[in-house]
């Protein structure tokens, strides 16, 4: 019998009777349906972005493009490339590895540098050398050392192996057949028991950096 706000709507039956521009709220959720963007969604009302997707439920509620960040980076879903992966979103040279972890973002035939050399591990024919990256290898000549213990072995006692040394010196290294391979070393210098691996482990955990030790896997 009365209508406030003169909507053509009475009161008793009006959700809004002090505002003539509403008088139903389906969802009860306190917006009138003529404003509701979502008018049977109690959680949504609003969709400033005009995508359709509630601006509650929308993690981008001012970009149309965008509405959900799955791995909560900043990025929206459409638009990154790894959106599962927080620390990826964007991989300029299409390569399937992210710019924030590829070492030639703009280069889909490189992505990783292991030695630093700035030649790609693709492309690089030495990719554990940061001195080589291409045959024939020039390497830069070292001084010698003199004081070394290469330069004090026997060369006199047999012809010079590839090595450039005998590997007979009495007191130093002792193999009295005169057979360099290192598979008898035990039997001719018995005072370790490790084994040739483990010998080999030992000192590369002490050189975990030496370029052989890291090539043939045998750095920690």
């Amino acid at each position: 019998w009365k209508d406030t706000d003169g909507d053509g709507i009475g009161d008793n039956s009006d959700d809004f009777p002090d505002d003539p521009q509403e008088w139903m709220d389906t969802d009860k959720d306190g917006v009138g349906d003529n404003s509701d963007s979502f008018p049977t969604d109690p959680d949504e009302w609003a969709d400033t972005d005009n995508d359709s997707i509630g601006d509650n439920a929308d993690a981008f509620p001012k970009d149309p493009k965008e509405w959900k960040d799955s791995d909560k980076d900043g990025y929206g879903d459409n638009s990154d490339a790894f959106p599962k992966d927080p620390k990826e979103w964007m991989d300029s040279d299409t390569d399937s590895v992210g710019d924030n972890s590829d070492r030639f973002p703009h280069d889909s035939t490189e992505w990783k540098d292991s030695d630093n050399d700035g030649v790609g591990d693709n492309a690089d024919e030495f990719p554990f050398d940061p001195n080589c990256y291409k045959s024939p290898c020039h390497k830069a000549k070292h001084k010698v050392d003199k004081d070394d213990v290469a330069y004090s072995m026997n060369k006199l006692e047999r012809g010079l192996p590839p090595d450039g040394y005998d590997e007979h010196t009495p007191g130093l290294v002792e193999h009295d057949d005169m057979k360099t391979s290192t598979k008898d070393w035990i039997k001719e210098w018995p005072r370790s028991k490790e084994t040739r691996r483990a010998t080999i482990e030992k000192i590369c955990a002490e050189e975990p950096d030496n370029t052989w030790c890291r090539r043939f896997g045998y750095s920690p």
